[in-house]
């Protein structure tokens, strides 16, 4: 059978709850029919509607259960086993067979003329007893029928017993066995904290401290079931041993843990290194928060708030990781002087030691609030570290163009690219970075240095470690003039066909969307500059030149968008007021205009105006067409009145034309003007 449409089944399943809700006396057998009807299969569920149709009608009198569980019995396949019956009704009905229901089977059973089928019947009403949903006293009274029947021994050992499968002796072993092995653990655990605690209420033995703030975060993410955070620390120890791990965790959150700041966490970083007090402290932090008894943010140490932006990675869950990052931010913008010492401390050990990356930068500048402190470590960073190790250098700038205005990042550039030790793959970096702030003063320069592939390899080094899409945030003119020089450089090593990404992403392709990229932005200009015509007709860009011809054109349709501007109401009421034409063209669609409407109105109107161009005989109907001259008279005398309104006079009749040719109607003329139209 063909499976029906979501419509049809729609409109089935409200069919029946409506038919269910509204049918006196409906009975059991009847409304069975039914919902054989409308399902599409026998194991198929009712649709809601229906479903809580016959809900209703079944919670509407105490009898109907037994008789529809009836209705399907009647049904019944004895070939198939009992619980096909049962599991039918749970099926459509949603509901658990009732404790009537197998009373009412059990009565059956006990007035049943033949021996298979008592069998039948009582088979059905142990299966049902025997399941978990089962009230106590119905579960008795079916035993109390079965056990003195003759012959249904399997069926009372099948009521009373549960056969457990060999999966789950085997999963129940492996359980306990867990279990004794984490009880072991555990004892393990307290027995060897047990001397320490006292230490540890104070922030003391940080390894115990550490253990147990991973377990603290262990599981957050995983769908195990296990518990998490302070009760998965109980689990690994006991009550009192908890107890004074929270309160080492809060000391050391509160009132710091001395030895250890910025450049310390800053040396470990860069040497892959972490101290036991990080994850604690951490720790401390997420308890405070989550049992809103976080103290002010300037009451708390400040390299708490190193920690955490250094090591906040340990907490799996984002949210609360982002929250913890949050609340380092406000502790470090409390003072943004002293804050910022502390970020360039931490940056700046770990460069000396060795990093070549910003450690965390992307944690401080994720935001547009987050300046303060940020904004001053970055431009001290950047005026007193030039020549960082190159990608720690991109990633600076990538974060100061958030963070920085960009009159101060040209300024960090020009000292950059003044000072002598600025040299190789860091000069490269900042020569970009003038260029992209500002192309017109330092184009001669960039010209000077770069051009064709070495333009191009500059261009793709710097997509790739991200500045390009960095600066492309800069708008007006220093971008407009970046996107030609990027089109004029990078164009005549490019082709546009290398755009087309199949695969992998290419050097090739890296630098033909740079160009693309540029021309949209050139496009989306719409002031009419000339740029895009130079560049068009450029020799070097011939592969571009269709590329460049059709955002031209898109440039100056954007451009007649941008310089429209909307006609006042007066404006618009006087152009749809019908009054005279202005031009030779406004005349001609006027008249052609009115004469259309002639045309339309010689079959349509109540008076057949087409009549008037014919000769009539006696009886008035037509019999020949008129001549000529009088249809045209008859013709110019309907346009004159038409033409009033517009002050358009209608012309003479006829006119004498050149080379011996006349017109019948020379055309009308705007009253005042000695132009035809």
């Amino acid at each position: 059978m063909r499976e029906r449409n979501i419509e049809v089944a729609h409109v089935l399943d409200y069919a029946l709850a409506s038919a269910i809700a509204r049918t006196a006396d409906l009975s059991a057998a009847r409304l069975w029919r039914w919902t054989i009807n409308v399902r599409d299969h026998a194991w198929s569920n009712l649709a809601h509607q229906a479903a809580e149709a016959l809900a209703a009608w079944l919670d509407e009198n105490g009898g109907r259960e037994a008789g529809f569980f009836d209705a399907i019995l009647a049904a019944d396949d004895p070939t198939t086993g009992p619980w096909v019956v049962p599991n039918t009704y749970i099926r459509v009905t949603r509901r658990h067979p009732c404790a009537a229901v197998i009373r009412h089977v059990l009565a059956k059973a006990a007035t049943s003329f033949t021996k298979a089928e008592k069998r039948r019947l009582l088979a059905i009403a142990v299966d049902v007893a025997r399941r978990p949903q089962t009230d106590i006293e119905t579960y008795w009274e079916t035993y109390d029928r079965i056990a003195p029947e003759p012959g249904c021994k399997r069926l009372l050992r099948h009521l009373t017993t549960e056969t457990i499968d060999q999966w789950r002796r085997s999963e129940w072993a492996r359980v306990e066995k867990a279990r004794q092995r984490d009880a072991k653990v555990k004892a393990g655990n307290v027995r060897a904290m047990a001397p320490a605690l006292a230490d540890m209420r104070v922030g003391g033995q940080p390894v115990h401290l550490d253990w147990a703030a991973r377990g603290y975060f262990e599981g957050e993410n995983d769908r195990s079931g296990r518990p998490t955070g302070v009760q998965r620390v109980i689990d690994l120890t006991d009550e009192v041993t908890t107890e004074a791990i929270l309160a080492g965790w809060g000391h050391l959150a509160t009132l710091g843990f001395g030895g250890i700041g910025a450049a310390e966490f800053g040396k470990a970083e860069a040497e892959g290194r972490r101290y036991y007090v990080e994850a604690a402290v951490i720790a401390g932090v997420d308890l405070l928060i989550s049992d809103d008894r976080l103290p002010a943010p300037s009451n708390m140490p400040i390299e708490v708030a190193v920690a955490v932006l250094k090591s906040g990675w340990i907490v799996p869950d984002e949210e609360r990781r982002a929250r913890l990052e949050r609340w380092a931010l406000d502790r470090l913008n409390v003072d943004p002087t002293v804050g910022a010492t502390q970020i360039v401390d931490f940056w700046g050990a770990a460069l000396d030691a060795g990093a070549t990356r910003l450690i965390g930068s992307w944690r401080l500048t994720d935001g547009e609030e987050r300046r303060g402190a940020v904004e001053q470590a970055l431009d001290c960073l950047l005026g007193t570290r030039r020549a960082m190790a190159p990608d720690a250098l991109r990633t600076a700038l990538r974060a100061g163009v958030k963070q920085l205005d960009h009159a101060r990042l040209r300024g960090l550039a020009e000292a950059a690219l003044a000072d002598l030790n600025v040299t190789g793959a860091q000069r490269k970096i900042w020569t970009f970075v003038a260029f992209a702030l500002d192309p017109l003063s330092h184009v001669d320069r960039f010209m000077a240095e770069y051009s064709g592939e070495d333009a191009a390899a500059l261009f793709n080094e710097e997509l790739s470690g991200g500045l390009v899409e960095a600066f492309g945030s800069i708008a007006g003119a220093p971008r407009l003039h970046r996107d030609t020089m990027a089109v004029l450089l990078l164009g005549r090593t490019a082709r546009p066909e290398d755009d087309q990404l199949d695969g992998f992403v290419t050097g090739p392709h890296r630098v033909s969307h740079i160009v693309s990229g540029a021309i949209t932005a050139l496009t989306g200009d719409p002031s009419p500059g000339k740029a895009l015509s130079i560049l068009e007709e450029d020799p070097g860009l011939t592969a571009w030149r269709f590329r460049l011809r059709h955002a031209r054109a898109q440039q100056a349709h954007l451009h007649r968008d941008h310089a429209f501007i909307h006609p006042t109401a007066s404006a618009v009421r006087a152009a749809t007021a019908g009054g005279p034409p202005v031009n030779a063209s406004d005349l001609r669609a006027v008249v052609m205009g009115e004469l259309q409407r002639l045309r339309a109105e010689l079959h349509t109107t109540d008076t057949t105006p087409w009549k008037r161009y014919w000769n009539v005989d006696s009886q008035g109907k037509v019999d020949q067409p008129r001549i000529e001259n009088e249809c045209r008279d008859h013709l110019l005398d309907r346009l004159r009145d038409r033409l009033k309104r517009y002050e358009i006079a209608a012309a003479v009749p006829e006119a004498r034309r050149g080379e011996e040719t006349r017109a019948d109607h020379p055309g009308p003329y705007r009253c005042g003007t000695q132009s035809a139209g």
